[in-house]
């Protein structure tokens, strides 16, 4: 397992991060010979859609108005 940061990877296709404060661990998984360029893809498609969707569970608050 290499670390990077607060991820680590587990072989080449899956990456790892635990927060032991909350006690979850996350794991995404990358299909065999995915270049660098589409693992960074496939991370932002996952924010995005991970981001519109609690944005669409908070009723839309905040979306396209600048706030943080």
């Amino acid at each position: 397992m290499t670390k990077t940061g607060e991820y680590s990877w587990e072989g080449s296709q899956v990456l790892r991060r635990e927060n032991p404060k909350t006690h979850y661990t996350v794991r995404l998984h990358f299909t065999e010979g995915n270049t660098d360029q589409g693992i960074v893809e496939e991370i932002l498609d996952i924010l995005m859609e991970t981001y519109m969707r609690n944005m669409m569970a908070k009723g839309g608050e905040g979306l396209g108005s600048g706030e943080k």
